[in-house]
């Protein structure tokens, strides 16, 4: 069983910055993403994004032996992320955990995260000197 554990910095409930026994940090956003499978379509939310993978709320349920693809309108970004593997490593009710294997532009995903983690780090900061 893996055990999350939150990173302390002083944050706001809603910003704080959670990492796993994985070595990448997962932030926590609300991305719309368009996904894709042998048996399933639809739209659904995007909850966390780390540089290896992310967490999608997703109904109707799906099949956890095939992979996915994810269409991803990023912030401030002209074209979608295409994450065009996914493999589902864990599900939990609608959540799902996502692990990225092929993605179109591994720089613009790299990007995100850095600039989330950094309105992480600043909104922390702000709360500790109001």
């Amino acid at each position: 069983m893996r055990v999350s554990r939150v990173l302390s910095l002083g944050m706001p409930a809603g910003r704080s910055i959670t990492q796993y026994s994985r070595l990448h940090y997962r932030v926590p956003v609300h991305y719309p993403v368009i996904l894709s499978s042998k048996t399933a379509r639809g739209v659904g939310l995007m909850t966390t994004l780390s540089v290896n993978g992310c967490t999608i709320e997703f109904s109707p349920s799906l099949d956890l032996r095939h992979n996915v693809e994810l269409h991803l309108q990023l912030p401030n970004q002209t074209r979608p992320l295409v994450i065009r593997c996914a493999a589902i490593r864990w599900v939990r009710d609608s959540s799902y955990g996502l692990q990225f294997l092929a993605i179109n532009n591994w720089e613009q995903l790299n990007s995100c995260v850095i600039e989330e983690l950094a309105h992480a780090v600043s909104d922390a900061q702000e709360s500790r000197n109001p």
